[in-house]
């Protein structure tokens, strides 16, 4: 019992947490969560406050829904999800596998909502609806702007994803970016 005093102890000094958080709102199958700075994966428990550094897996079969203040991310199966950055301007997440359908309701004048995969960084510059698909093993990010409108960086270039449009960017030093109407794409 020593150890547990000791623990919750520790736990309180945590700081205050930023003006905003995510919580996980809905998950259907095995959903892991490792809070910021650690490696210790456990089951991700509903409605718990997520933040920076806060890191979700799904397994096969699994979902999971987080609520952000004015956006919401919805989680496919086997996908592998970050909080790099959470608070009242800046919203920074990292997907380095899988997909997840973003929603920006509202956009603040000085808000800045970020994707980082693990060879572009998309910046959703205006509410709308965002699916973004990351195949890790070939080096690849599908972009699909359904609504609003996506700026995608990769080696010091700039493509825009408009509203209907998808953009597919492959590989890391030698990126290939095609854009096209969304619908149009054969896979």
């Amino acid at each position: 019992s020593v150890m547990w005093f000791a623990g919750a102890a520790a736990e309180e000094v945590v700081t205050d947490p930023p003006g905003r958080v995510g919580r996980l709102s809905h998950t259907e199958g095995e959903v892991t969560l490792a809070p910021a700075g650690t490696e210790e994966w456990a089951e991700a428990i509903l409605n718990r406050p997520l933040t920076s550094g806060d890191r979700l897996w799904t397994e096969s079969g699994a979902r999971a829904e987080l609520q952000i203040a004015s956006a919401a991310v919805y989680l496919n199966e086997r996908t592998s999800f970050g909080f790099v950055e959470l608070d009242d301007d800046v919203m920074q997440m990292s997907l380095t596998g899988g997909a997840a359908t973003i929603r920006v309701r509202r956009l603040s004048e000085n808000e800045s909502i970020q994707v980082d995969t693990p060879n572009v960084a998309i910046s959703l510059r205006e509410p709308g609806e965002y699916h973004i698909e990351v195949d890790a093993q070939a080096d690849r990010t599908i972009v699909k702007t359904r609504h609003g409108e996506a700026e995608v960086f990769a080696n010091e270039q700039t493509h825009l994803v408009r509203a209907d449009e998808q953009g597919v960017f492959s590989g890391l030093q030698q990126l290939t970016a095609q854009i096209e109407p969304l619908g149009a794409a054969v896979h």
